[in-house]
């Protein structure tokens, strides 16, 4: 019996996106709401701070990202149209899909990323409004029956992150004083796997730089930035505080103790925060599920 699947060519082993030379109308309306997302002052163009933040999150090294740029023909002050835009992440799924780069612009690339700046191509925004995931009809601004994005989409975390993130903060916290040493902050976000420069810039957000120890509002804008910069769909960091993400800092400051929101929800560890004897922190010997865990992790 053939190997072969029934309506598939011996070459299409690979995904079918990543062999084209030009990307979907799937693709380009989700390259558009990213586009809208770093585009913040709506001028059709992104820095190449802003871009250069976009790039960095797919892994490839600084050379090969410099070299498609290169390939599109970034603008000579470094900026990129939203048909650069599009063709730079293109390559860039390309080069993750295992494809060497080419030498120059395939020519059906080419063609596209010229069709994109005609004066008759939807705007970035149009595109981006396209579709039916929930991020066009968070782009096109209207309603949604099903539940808002949780965090990662949000300018302030949501009430159930600041649950998730105070019953850490406990247990990061024993001895309940209310603060944590910047160094177990410091080891905390470094797990994240973001480089030492971006957890600068967060900790310098969250105005605890130089600081030897951070309360709650503070641990939160730290989180929350934290799992911000990790989503692909995110603009890189800002160069201040989001305004939204201070008022949230200043409301906890007056927010009930951390223990009481640690302790609200119904999850699992809501649960464990709520008993008088949480799970292994108050016990003088590992719990038999804490030994499956480290054996596992052994």
């Amino acid at each position: 019996m053939s190997s072969r699947r029934r309506g598939r060519s011996p070459g299409q082993a690979s995904s079918a996106s990543s062999a084209r030379e030009a990307p979907t109308a799937r693709q380009v309306r989700k390259y558009a709401r990213l586009f809208q997302l770093t585009d913040g002052d709506r001028d059709c163009y992104i820095s190449r701070s802003e871009y250069m933040g976009v790039f960095a999150r797919s892994g490839l090294g600084q050379s090969m990202v410099a070299q498609i740029c290169e390939l599109v023909g970034a603008e000579p002050a470094g900026r990129l149209t939203f048909g650069k835009f599009v063709g730079a992440m293109h390559l860039i799924n390309w080069s993750l899909a295992g494809r060497p780069l080419p030498l120059a612009l395939p020519p059906d690339l080419l063609n596209y990323i010229s069709s994109l700046g005609a004066a008759s191509a939807a705007s970035p925004a149009d595109l981006a409004s396209q579709g039916s995931s929930r991020s066009a009809s968070r782009s096109r601004g209207g309603s949604s029956s099903r539940s808002p994005s949780r965090g990662r989409d949000r300018d302030v975390p949501s009430a159930r992150d600041i649950r998730k993130y105070a019953r850490l903060f406990r247990r990061e916290d024993p001895n309940r004083h209310g603060q944590l040493p910047i160094g177990t902050m410091r080891a905390l976000a470094g797990r994240s796997g973001l480089g030492g420069f971006q957890l600068s810039q967060i900790f310098g957000l969250a105005g605890i730089s130089g600081r030897d120890s951070a309360g709650f509002p503070e641990f939160v804008a730290v989180m929350h930035l934290i799992r911000c910069a990790r989503s692909p769909q995110r603009p890189p960091l800002p160069a201040s505080l989001p305004s939204d993400l201070a008022e949230c800092m200043s409301s906890l400051r007056q927010a009930p103790l951390v223990a009481d929101l640690a302790s609200r929800g119904s999850s699992r560890s809501a649960s464990r925060s709520r008993s008088p004897t949480p799970r292994g922190v108050a016990r003088d010997v590992p719990s038999e599920r804490d030994c499956r865990k480290y054996a596992r992790l052994f």
